[in-house]
């Protein structure tokens, strides 16, 4: 418990499926970026801020505040649960701001970590539910991935994998 900061920084592999009929997962890359806190040796809250793209104009970006439960917090192996409440946002980066607005997200996951002194390496694997956005209006022409992305709610998932430095 001598090292309670941390700060973490992690690749991170996303995708995507809109809750509506025939629409299709989209995969994103992006990074992370983390604020930790132990509050106890195994339990954790952090600060945590996503920003990823796809090929073409879309991306997806986000914040979180999660908790982490350790089970071996003094060991050098570690294994975790994770739950985060946060907003997230998905669709085409040059929509409107309405397109754009953060929703209600929650994400639940898994992870493992191997210390090194002040140093450690990680991953995570999450499922995301994110909810629909309601201030975007019906379209009238062929459903677009942005449009799905930006309007429908969004279940997926996402493999995160990085390092931590712990103060």
């Amino acid at each position: 418990m001598d090292d309670r900061w941390a700060v973490a920084f992690a690749l991170a592999s996303e995708g995507f499926t809109p809750k509506v009929s025939g629409s299709s997962n989209v995969q994103f890359a992006g990074i992370e970026l983390s604020g930790r806190f132990r509050i106890t040796p195994a339990i954790e809250v952090a600060a945590s801020l996503l920003a990823g793209g796809s090929k073409g104009d879309l991306s997806t970006g986000g914040v979180f505040a999660d908790f982490r439960y350790r089970f071996f917090p003094e060991s050098a192996w570690n294994l975790y649960v994770l739950a985060g409440l946060g907003a997230v946002s998905a669709g085409s980066k040059n929509g409107s701001d309405a397109e754009k607005r953060g929703r209600g997200a929650l994400r639940l996951g898994v992870g493992g970590e191997r210390r090194f002194g002040h140093l450690a390496v990680y991953a995570e694997l999450c499922a995301i539910g994110v909810g629909e956005n309601k201030d975007v209006g019906a379209q009238t022409t062929q459903q677009l991935v942005d449009y799905e992305l930006e309007r429908y709610a969004l279940s997926g998932g996402a493999l995160v994998v990085g390092g931590t430095y712990y103060f």
